[in-house]
């Protein structure tokens, strides 16, 4: 088995702390992207989707990230190429790499490029936030002290 982060059954996320960090999605298949948009949208997260490794880059290079969430096989530069990119660019911000393509080869080669963990295809809901607030959890990104805080009081 691959090693992962988020494994299921972690403490969820409030949505105070959900709500505070970015995830950008990089995904060619239109309906899947739509999908993971929803499903993280209405676990609380901010949500930025692409279709493509470059308008993936230029998203995260104009507005951040605080996690990425990256499929492999795309048109034009793949899921490897960006990845590579993000690590060397952008090392503090975690990679959930994905793919309908999963091998444990496939899975080494995203975990030693960098990636933080690795989501076979087809995955289910409570898999992906297992995976995204794992990888907020990782202290591999500046969200990990603002997921530390703690939840303000209702009384303030």
């Amino acid at each position: 088995m691959l090693p992962t982060t988020g494994e299921a059954g972690s403490a969820p996320m409030t949505p105070w702390v959900a709500s505070k960090f970015r995830v950008l999605v990089v995904e060619d298949d239109d309906e899947l992207l739509s999908v993971i948009v929803e499903f993280l949208e209405e676990e609380g997260f901010e949500v930025a989707a692409r279709a493509d490794t470059i308008s993936g880059l230029v998203r995260l290079m104009a507005l951040g990230a605080d996690v990425v969430v990256l499929d492999w096989k795309m048109s034009g530069l793949d899921g490897f190429d960006l990845l590579r990119t993000l690590h060397r660019c952008y090392p503090g911000v975690p990679v959930i790499f994905t793919t309908a393509y999963a091998t444990e080869d496939v899975g080494g080669r995203a975990l030693g490029l960098g990636a933080i963990s690795f989501l076979p295809k087809p995955f289910k809901r409570e898999e992906l936030v297992a995976h995204v607030e794992g990888a907020i959890r990782s202290g591999r990104s500046d969200a990990k002290r603002a997921v530390e805080r703690p939840e303000p009081s209702s009384d303030s």
